[in-house]
């Protein structure tokens, strides 16, 4: 990992250390240590929820101090689950605490989150389990297709914030202490606003380019190559960078992100797929020239320009399409 991509990391550490030091150093007095360890625990993982929620944000500064969005949706991948992890002892450890603050609304909102975080957690996981070793329900998770994995993905945002409220309600150490509640809320905020943003806003901040099918040819039984023509704006990218492509027509207009495989000094865009799902081998049988496309980006920063003078390039399968576009 480059210097660049380890300060993503030190980063999340950082906040996730501060503020565990937080909350020991202003643990109110008289507070029960069982009980505060498992409101700690709560209170970390919103914190680490509401990071996972910003990795998502797609914003330039956070893809450079990750070394790339792959990395950044790898780590928005372990956060999430070390937050979710985290709610295991703080059910354990403040869930069976009883106090004037637990009312029945704050305990009913706590057992929506946990519930829902836990199922998407699950979800999340699942493509990469040993599904046959599983129930019935994780096998047809790990089977979902990606636009129907994304729509309930989604969806995280919603319950991070109800988790937050319920935080709010029921935990006495946010009651007894001004600091911990309000960084706590300010913690929550943060992640809620990325999601809204993400949801809400990105797409006016993202650049978004208007495209057409130009050709289309079929490479062997399992692979596509798309020359995309600029309608208006032709965007510029380097090579190895990759782009989020909607395709229009019946059925269309769902976002894949895709390796661009053309040269900058090309006027058209050319990607390569390998139908390897639902959506994409649909695109092998059916897409034709003339579909209108949008490209949103571009994104990523595989340049070998950046490495040593020795280098030695691995690629598999469709993995070299980058390589293909140096």
């Amino acid at each position: 990992m480059s210097g660049s991509g380890r300060s993503g990391v030190a980063g999340i550490a950082a906040i996730a250390t501060g503020y565990v030091l937080l909350w020991v150093l202003a643990r109110p007095r008289g507070e029960p240590a069982g009980g505060f360890v498992g409101e700690l625990c709560g209170a970390e993982a919103v914190l680490l929820l509401s990071c996972a929620l910003v990795l998502v944000t797609l914003l330039p500064f956070i893809e450079r101090a990750f070394g790339g969005l792959d990395r950044v949706a790898v780590w928005h991948r372990r956060v999430a689950v070390a937050g979710v992890l985290l709610l295991v002892p703080h059910i354990a450890l403040a869930g069976s605490s009883s106090h004037r603050y637990a009312t029945s609304l704050g305990l009913a909102l706590g057992d929506v989150a946990v519930a829902v975080l836990a199922i998407l957690s699950l979800w999340a996981l699942a493509p990469s389990l040993r599904a046959a070793r599983w129930p019935g329900l994780v096998r047809r998770m790990a089977r979902a297709s990606y636009e129907r994995w994304l729509t309930v993905h989604r969806l995280t945002g919603l319950f991070v914030a109800v988790a937050l409220v319920h935080g709010a309600i029921v935990d006495p150490a946010l009651h007894r202490s001004t600091l911990l509640r309000v960084v706590f809320l300010i913690v929550g905020a943060i992640g809620v606003a990325a999601y809204l943003y993400r949801e809400l806003l990105a797409r006016y901040f993202v650049p978004i380019y208007d495209y057409s099918v130009a050709d289309v040819r079929r490479l062997g039984d399992t692979t596509l190559d798309v020359a995309l023509e600029p309608v208006r704006d032709r965007m510029t990218f380097s090579p190895g960078q990759f782009v989020f492509l909607v395709l229009g027509g019946p059925g269309g207009w769902e976002r894949h992100p895709f390796s661009v495989s053309s040269s900058p000094d090309q006027r058209r865009v050319e990607v390569t797929i390998k139908a390897a799902g639902d959506y994409t081998h649909d695109l092998f049988d059916r897409l034709q020239p003339g579909i209108p496309a949008k490209i949103a980006g571009p994104f990523g920063g595989f340049d070998y320009r950046r490495g040593g003078h020795d280098q030695v390039w691995i690629a598999g399968g469709i993995g070299i399409t980058p390589f293909i576009s140096w």
